[in-house]
Order: structure tokens, then sequence, then C-alpha cells
């Protein structure tokens, strides 16, 4: 699920900027983390706007939400997370 990748792409981006201090290694770490998104969304045959469109809806509708963390929640069990 495209979600999924991206919360890890960005866990990672996370992670890189702890350890960066520089303003230049910042930014190379978000341009990474930009590059994995895109790439995730268009393995998934969908652009950046369609995935924020999503983002949005299920932010905004209480019910949407509650079955989106409900599949989330199946998906962890099944990868043991």
């Amino acid at each position: 699920m495209a979600h999924v990748a991206v919360n890890d792409a960005r866990d990672e981006f996370h992670g890189a900027v702890a350890r960066v201090h520089d303003p230049e290694g910042r930014l190379r770490a978000r341009e990474e983390v930009e590059e994995a998104i895109t790439t995730i969304l268009e393995e998934a045959g969908m652009t950046r706007e369609e995935y924020d469109q999503i983002t949005l809806l299920i932010s905004l509708d209480g019910e949407l939400r509650t079955m989106f963390e409900e599949v989330m929640a199946e998906l962890e069990e099944g990868t043991g997370g």
C-alpha cells in the first residue's frame, strides 16, 4: 500500500535529518525523500495531488478515517508489525 511505503520513506527522512546538522545535508535529505515518495506514488499509479486529496478526505471524514485505520491495523497485523 502506497501509504505504508510513504510513511516508511518519511520515517527514514526523519532519521536522516536527526543525524545531519548542516543545511545542505538537510536539503539533500529532503530532496531524497521527495524523490522516494514520487517513485512510490508512480509505482502505485498515483500523482502527488491524488495522494494528497485522498489524505485530505480521510482527515476530514470521520467515518472514512475509521475505515482507513481499520485497514491499516489489518495490514500491520498481516506483516507482523
